[in-house]
């Protein structure tokens, strides 16, 4: 009689298996956010759906795919805090090109030695 053997999740995709339900710690690992980031953002209401299976909760595969479409193309009030803050980082980045373009140590200000050396030095 064969024995079953528990497969680990980094065996998985070598041996086919593809997995559709993720814990959220690895749901959140997947998605390159915080546990307390990913509650903070369901207590919004911007949570994936969660599939529950007694004390365990699961994010499937497909409601992730779902839950990264809603924040890539974020409607209504999501929408306009998105465009808000896209408008703010473009105005800081302006700022901060004035700022450095000011300053004494930027490159358009150096000798064409010096230039030659700031690439030299991998900057």
């Amino acid at each position: 009689m064969r024995s079953i053997q528990a497969v680990k999740y980094e065996d998985a995709p070598a041996r086919g298996i593809d997995r559709v339900a993720f814990s959220i710690q690895e749901f959140c690992w997947r998605n390159d956010i915080s546990p307390p980031t990913y509650h903070k953002l369901k207590n919004a209401g911007l949570g994936p759906d969660e599939m529950r299976i007694g004390n365990v909760i699961r994010i499937t595969a497909e409601a992730e795919l779902k839950w990264q479409r809603a924040r890539t193309y974020p409607t209504g009030q999501e929408a306009e805090a998105k465009a808000r803050s896209e408008a703010m980082t473009v105005a800081r980045g302006k700022k901060a090109g004035k700022l450095s373009a000011k300053s004494p140590r930027h490159i358009s200000k150096m000798s064409p030695e010096e230039r030659k050396a700031y690439h030299r030095a991998g900057r």
